[in-house]
């Protein structure tokens, strides 16, 4: 039986709109660089805080400056990182 398989979306190639073949331990085997698609995009990232990134830690103590910085990170624990409920706990904390 011949090992040669056509193309598989996403794992073979393309010479001038066509397929050409690739033997099945070649797929294997490749390494294919995945590309970013621009158009799938979202904001999941947006809903979490980091507490462990630093950059996160500030960005979120410059919005509830009456914080210290252990409690801005002891409130984003505390919340599992969701930004939402970590916002509404350090405007509590405020009052």
């Amino acid at each position: 039986m011949d090992d040669k398989v056509p193309f598989i979306a996403g794992e073979g190639l393309i010479e001038e709109g066509k397929a050409i073949s690739t033997s099945v331990a070649e797929l294997r085997t490749r390494r294919i660089p995945m590309l970013d698609d621009k158009t799938k995009q979202d904001n999941r990232d947006r809903s979490r805080i980091n507490a462990s990134e630093p950059y996160e830690v500030d960005s979120f103590h410059r919005k509830h400056p009456h914080l210290t910085h252990e409690q801005a990170i002891e409130i984003i624990k505390d919340e599992g990182g969701n930004r939402d409920r970590a916002d509404a706990a350090a405007e509590l904390s405020l009052s």
